[in-house]
């Protein structure tokens, strides 16, 4: 099935209240758990890697693998390069087919948020890739943990959902990239005040970090894509601790078969967990 864009899989989830995964993969094992698992359940899934992760995997050599798996997917895959920063990546990941670019400007200021995220979008435009960006505005603190984090300003939506021309919006309302979500979980009121500003389909990342149950009422809410990346990785560790502990004489391709087993069952109970309806 031809490769698919970000914008396709997220504006159909939005139409139908449902949500779509995202797996961040920086292996050629979690590529086929991520992809083995939408082909089983017949649903869309996006497959992507954050910059930070390449100093393991390389663009050059996984990229090409990931599109590879989505072009030869019997289901819609996209090809998402995460949270980048810079111009040379994106013409790299794009150069090598993938599908989507995601900007992470939430260090900077607004006006250059919006600078910066716009030079992306019309970088990716002759490509037909999609785009989509993060907005964070005011910080509040999780006093069960002393942790300063983000929260996206409603008031900042609109005109920079206008400006950039992306695609889709990851906002925050709690989550955060590797962080459990705060005590008293998301922000639901913020949400519907962010969903009031914008048509455009609203992404979370730090999906690892939400229960099951806030994950669905998301979904309910208007979020069309959700990130996985810590979970992934944890799923590796344990079934890599149980297979190896008291194994006197352990095989290598065995214990890569174990880790695929595990990543692949975490993505079915993910994908399950997202592709209702929401109510």
């Amino acid at each position: 099935m031809p490769i698919a864009t970000l914008k396709k899989l997220i504006t159909e989830a939005q139409a139908e209240n449902r949500c779509v995964p995202a797996f961040q993969v920086a292996s050629l094992d979690m590529i086929r758990a991520a992809v083995k698992a939408s082909e089983r359940l017949e649903y869309p899934v996006v497959i992507q890697i954050t910059e930070r992760f390449l100093q393991y995997a390389p663009l050059d050599l996984i990229g090409p693998a990931m599109v590879t798996a989505a072009e030869n997917a019997s289901t819609m895959v996209c090809v998402n390069l995460d949270m980048g920063h810079y111009e040379e990546l994106f013409q790299q990941a794009m150069d090598l087919g993938f599908t989507s670019v995601m900007y992470d400007g939430s260090r900077r200021t607004l006006e250059e948020n919006i600078e910066y995220t716009r030079k992306v979008v019309e970088m990716a435009e002759p490509y037909g890739v999609s785009c989509e960006a993060v907005l964070h505005g005011r910080e509040a603190e999780d006093k069960s943990t002393d942790r300063v984090y983000a929260l996206t300003d409603p008031s900042i939506v609109r005109e920079f959902c206008e400006e950039t021309g992306i695609d889709g919006l990851a906002v925050s309302i709690g989550n955060q990239p590797g962080h459990n979500v705060p005590e008293g979980g998301l922000d639901y009121e913020r949400l519907e005040q962010i969903r009031r500003e914008t048509d455009l389909p609203l992404i979370l990342q730090g999906g690892s970090g939400i229960t099951d149950g806030d994950s669905r009422r998301a979904v309910r809410a208007g979020i069309c894509k959700i990130n996985y990346a810590q979970e992934n990785f944890r799923v590796i560790t344990r079934e890599a601790k149980n297979y190896l502990q008291g194994n006197d004489a352990p095989s290598y391709l065995e214990l890569k078969r174990v880790m695929l087993d595990g990543l692949y069952e975490e993505a079915v109970r993910r994908i399950k967990l997202l592709s209702e309806p929401a109510e």
